[in-house]
């Protein structure tokens, strides 16, 4: 395997956690005993020094033309900002052998005509890409999402950060619970972040008829990803940053005669801080022809769509935009 992007993601955040488990793509593979990290590479030279001495690299490169030379790799990770993906998937599929396998950290791109165009290269090429949209490789949110699919629901959520960079997994966990969004609206104003990111409060109706809103948190506010969904017998909580699940059922009320309430049935369903560690299962399953890419570009496109929506809606004074 190859790693392009030594940075968080890449493999800094094992410091970062509290908590057990693989946080870095680093750390991941190196925790998957079918994998070998043979090269790193990043434009920084030290963060790609320090991250081949923690793991034990010996190739370690600022070059991402340099480091491919010195293939074939089977598995390559693109794990650098989104203002890059397209270059560097482009230089990655030209190769004269390509990986089996590139994996791909979200979100796609940082506009819409890239990740489009990514979306058609993932199409056409014989690798496999596969989108580091992380909750979809956690079965107990793929289980619990499930629950929604074809009912009238509700949706709520809060963010902290940028719409790009976190409200869009929230995007697509709404996907996850078959939730298409037909309508986008926002509300004013749009917040500008560093690294071409936003903030903006968000509303979303379905074709369906159900309809979610997510809620930005300002600077200054602890960190919180937060996800509900409610259908007429079910309601999930999702919290602690996505690392925490609390399923609830539809029951006759303890308190009002007649009533129904979804506090009785509740039960936590475990954690996530696995994903890492399953996405990496599942990239081996696709080398092994077992498996298929749990999530893809495909599912990148969506998600991208939502914020830009959003963001031309708040721009324009909360006009709803309507999704094809």
């Amino acid at each position: 395997m190859a790693l392009i992007g030594c940075g968080q993601i890449g493999w800094k955040y094992d410091d970062l956690f509290l908590v057990p488990g693989n946080f870095s793509h680093a750390a991941a593979v190196a925790a998957n005993p079918g994998f070998c990290l043979a090269a790193v590479c990043d434009n920084d030279p030290e963060s790609a020094k320090e991250c081949a001495r923690r793991y034990r690299v010996a190739g370690q490169f600022s070059s991402t033309e340099e480091m491919l030379v010195r293939g074939p790799f089977d598995v390559v990770v693109i794990a650098t900002p989104p203002a890059s993906h397209l270059a560097i998937l482009k230089t990655v599929l030209a190769v004269s052998v390509q990986p089996k396998v590139i994996v791909l950290e979200k979100p796609l791109a940082i506009d819409l005509q890239q990740a489009r165009e990514m979306v058609e290269l993932g199409e056409i090429s014989h690798c496999k890409i596969v989108l580091n949209y992380s909750r979809r490789f956690s079965p107990e949110i793929a289980s619990g999402l499930a629950k929604f699919v074809d009912k009238e629901c509700r949706f709520s959520g809060l963010y902290s950060g940028g719409l790009i960079s976190n409200g869009t997994h929230w995007f697509d966990m709404l996907q996850m619970a078959g939730f298409r969004a037909r309508e986008v609206r926002a509300i004013p104003p749009v917040v500008l972040l560093p690294g071409d990111d936003f903030q903006v409060d968000v509303i979303l109706r379905s074709e369906s008829g159900s309809s979610a809103i997510l809620q930005m948190l300002p600077a200054g506010f602890p960190s919180v990803f937060e996800f509900t969904a409610m259908s007429r017998n079910s309601k999930l909580n999702i919290t602690d940053l996505g690392l925490t699940l609390e399923d609830s059922s539809c029951a006759p009320s303890l308190i009002v005669k007649g009533a129904t309430n979804y506090l009785r049935g509740v039960r936590r369903v475990g954690d996530v801080t696995g994903n890492l560690d399953r996405l990496y299962e599942n990239v081996a399953g696709i080398i092994q022809g077992s498996a298929h890419p749990v999530s893809n570009t495909e599912h990148g496109l969506h998600p991208l769509e939502i914020a830009f929506a959003a963001k031309e809606s708040a721009e324009r004074d909360g006009v709803p935009i309507n999704l094809p």
